[in-house]
Protein backbone atom coordinates (compact mmCIF):
# COMPACT_ATOMS: atom_id res chain seq x y z
CA UNK A 1 0.00 0.00 0.00
CA UNK A 2 1.22 3.24 -0.63
CA UNK A 3 0.98 6.62 0.77
CA UNK A 4 -1.63 9.52 -0.15
CA UNK A 5 -0.27 12.95 -0.14
CA UNK A 6 -3.44 15.32 0.79
CA UNK A 7 -2.54 18.97 -0.78
CA UNK A 8 -4.08 21.60 0.97
CA UNK A 9 -4.36 24.28 -1.27
CA UNK A 10 -6.02 27.20 0.07
CA UNK A 11 -4.10 30.17 0.74
CA UNK A 12 -6.47 31.01 3.38
CA UNK A 13 -5.32 31.45 7.12
CA UNK A 14 -8.99 30.51 7.87
CA UNK A 15 -9.95 28.10 5.60
CA UNK A 16 -12.61 24.83 5.69
CA UNK A 17 -10.78 23.06 3.15
CA UNK A 18 -8.04 22.74 5.17
CA UNK A 19 -9.68 21.27 8.13
CA UNK A 20 -11.19 19.03 5.53
CA UNK A 21 -7.59 18.25 4.37
CA UNK A 22 -6.94 17.64 8.18
CA UNK A 23 -10.72 15.43 8.96
CA UNK A 24 -8.91 13.50 5.62
CA UNK A 25 -5.64 12.76 7.70
CA UNK A 26 -7.63 11.54 10.76
CA UNK A 27 -9.74 9.61 8.33
CA UNK A 28 -6.90 7.62 6.85
CA UNK A 29 -5.21 7.00 10.02
CA UNK A 30 -9.11 5.44 11.69
CA UNK A 31 -8.72 3.12 8.38
CA UNK A 32 -4.93 2.35 8.93
CA UNK A 33 -4.03 4.40 5.72
CA UNK A 34 -0.83 6.19 5.23
CA UNK A 35 -1.12 9.67 4.22
CA UNK A 36 0.53 13.33 5.08
CA UNK A 37 -0.65 17.13 4.34
CA UNK A 38 0.84 19.34 1.91
CA UNK A 39 -0.29 22.79 3.40
CA UNK A 40 0.53 25.47 0.23
CA UNK A 41 0.04 27.75 3.19
CA UNK A 42 3.78 26.92 3.91
CA UNK A 43 5.23 27.19 0.54
CA UNK A 44 5.28 30.62 -1.53
CA UNK A 45 5.26 29.94 -4.95
CA UNK A 46 6.14 31.84 -7.78
CA UNK A 47 3.83 31.76 -10.81
CA UNK A 48 4.10 29.62 -13.59
CA UNK A 49 5.29 30.28 -16.76
CA UNK A 50 7.28 33.51 -15.35
CA UNK A 51 10.89 33.52 -16.22
CA UNK A 52 12.13 31.63 -13.13
CA UNK A 53 9.27 29.80 -11.94
CA UNK A 54 10.55 26.42 -13.32
CA UNK A 55 13.99 27.12 -11.53
CA UNK A 56 13.00 28.40 -8.33
CA UNK A 57 13.45 26.71 -5.13
CA UNK A 58 9.95 26.66 -3.98
CA UNK A 59 8.85 24.94 -6.81
CA UNK A 60 11.46 22.35 -7.17
CA UNK A 61 10.94 21.19 -3.51
CA UNK A 62 7.07 21.00 -4.26
CA UNK A 63 7.89 18.93 -7.24
CA UNK A 64 10.29 16.74 -5.55
CA UNK A 65 7.48 16.34 -2.91
CA UNK A 66 5.00 15.12 -5.05
CA UNK A 67 7.27 13.00 -6.83
CA UNK A 68 7.06 10.25 -4.04
CA UNK A 69 3.82 9.94 -4.38
CA UNK A 70 1.21 7.96 -6.87
CA UNK A 71 -2.24 8.75 -4.78
CA UNK A 72 -3.26 12.33 -4.32
CA UNK A 73 -6.62 13.61 -2.31
CA UNK A 74 -6.77 17.51 -3.83
CA UNK A 75 -8.46 19.83 -0.77
CA UNK A 76 -10.02 22.89 -2.29
CA UNK A 77 -11.81 25.77 -2.34
CA UNK A 78 -14.10 26.27 -5.24
CA UNK A 79 -14.09 30.68 -6.12
CA UNK A 80 -16.11 31.42 -9.26
CA UNK A 81 -16.96 27.72 -10.79
CA UNK A 82 -13.73 26.63 -10.86
CA UNK A 83 -11.03 25.58 -8.47
CA UNK A 84 -8.83 28.02 -6.59
CA UNK A 85 -5.55 29.48 -8.25
CA UNK A 86 -3.19 28.14 -6.37
CA UNK A 87 -4.30 24.70 -7.37
CA UNK A 88 -4.12 25.23 -10.81
CA UNK A 89 -0.93 27.31 -10.24
CA UNK A 90 0.68 23.99 -8.33
CA UNK A 91 -0.01 21.31 -11.37
CA UNK A 92 1.78 23.97 -13.93
CA UNK A 93 4.64 24.22 -11.79
CA UNK A 94 4.83 20.55 -10.81
CA UNK A 95 2.99 18.73 -12.88
CA UNK A 96 5.47 16.16 -14.93
CA UNK A 97 5.36 12.81 -16.34
CA UNK A 98 5.91 11.49 -12.61
CA UNK A 99 1.88 11.68 -12.60
CA UNK A 100 0.76 9.51 -15.17
CA UNK A 101 -0.71 6.71 -13.70
CA UNK A 102 -0.74 8.57 -10.00
CA UNK A 103 -4.99 8.35 -8.81
CA UNK A 104 -6.50 11.32 -7.25
CA UNK A 105 -9.37 12.36 -5.17
CA UNK A 106 -11.00 15.93 -4.33
CA UNK A 107 -12.32 17.60 -1.49
CA UNK A 108 -14.39 20.73 -2.42
CA UNK A 109 -15.88 23.38 -0.56
CA UNK A 110 -17.72 26.11 -1.73
CA UNK A 111 -20.11 28.84 -0.62
CA UNK A 112 -23.33 27.06 -2.17
CA UNK A 113 -24.49 24.08 -3.98
CA UNK A 114 -24.61 25.97 -7.62
CA UNK A 115 -20.61 25.35 -8.55
CA UNK A 116 -20.99 21.08 -7.71
CA UNK A 117 -19.61 20.38 -11.01
CA UNK A 118 -16.97 23.02 -11.22
CA UNK A 119 -14.47 20.20 -10.17
CA UNK A 120 -14.23 18.65 -13.85
CA UNK A 121 -11.97 21.21 -14.86
CA UNK A 122 -9.37 20.22 -12.74
CA UNK A 123 -10.06 16.62 -13.17
CA UNK A 124 -10.25 16.82 -17.08
CA UNK A 125 -6.96 18.45 -16.97
CA UNK A 126 -5.26 15.83 -14.85
CA UNK A 127 -6.79 13.11 -16.82
CA UNK A 128 -6.33 14.28 -20.44
CA UNK A 129 -2.93 16.02 -19.81
CA UNK A 130 -1.49 14.01 -17.39
CA UNK A 131 -3.25 10.38 -17.53
CA UNK A 132 -4.45 10.75 -13.95
CA UNK A 133 -6.74 8.07 -12.83
CA UNK A 134 -9.62 10.15 -11.16
CA UNK A 135 -11.81 8.58 -8.81
CA UNK A 136 -15.11 9.75 -9.43
CA UNK A 137 -16.46 9.96 -5.79
CA UNK A 138 -15.60 12.86 -5.00
CA UNK A 139 -16.14 15.36 -1.33
CA UNK A 140 -18.22 18.79 -1.79
CA UNK A 141 -19.04 20.31 1.01
CA UNK A 142 -20.85 23.90 1.60
CA UNK A 143 -21.62 25.84 4.77
CA UNK A 144 -24.58 23.67 5.30
CA UNK A 145 -22.14 20.57 6.30
CA UNK A 146 -21.63 21.87 9.42
CA UNK A 147 -23.86 21.95 12.57
CA UNK A 148 -22.28 25.36 13.63
CA UNK A 149 -20.98 28.33 13.35
CA UNK A 150 -17.63 26.97 14.27
CA UNK A 151 -16.67 25.27 11.64
CA UNK A 152 -12.96 24.40 13.17
CA UNK A 153 -14.18 22.53 15.62
CA UNK A 154 -13.98 18.84 13.66
CA UNK A 155 -17.17 17.49 15.89
CA UNK A 156 -19.33 20.37 14.18
CA UNK A 157 -18.71 18.12 11.04
CA UNK A 158 -22.18 16.44 9.88
CA UNK A 159 -20.85 12.90 10.19
CA UNK A 160 -22.06 11.73 6.86
CA UNK A 161 -19.85 14.14 5.25
CA UNK A 162 -16.99 12.61 7.64
CA UNK A 163 -18.03 9.20 6.04
CA UNK A 164 -17.75 10.34 2.65
CA UNK A 165 -14.33 11.80 3.36
CA UNK A 166 -13.23 8.29 5.00
CA UNK A 167 -14.61 6.55 1.82
CA UNK A 168 -12.79 8.47 -0.21
CA UNK A 169 -9.45 7.57 1.03
CA UNK A 170 -10.32 4.55 0.57
CA UNK A 171 -11.07 4.90 -2.68
CA UNK A 172 -7.69 6.23 -3.44
CA UNK A 173 -5.85 3.29 -2.26
CA UNK A 174 -8.23 1.32 -4.25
Amino acid sequence: MSKTLIIATSLNPDSRSQKLAEIALEEAKKHNLEAEILDLRQFPMPLAGTDTSWDDETATLLKNRMQQFKRFIFAVPVYNYDVNAAAKNLIELCGGSYLEGATAGFICTAGGKSSYMSILNMMNYLMLDFRVWIVPRFVYATDTDWTSKNWQDPKSLKSELRQRIGQLMQDVQR
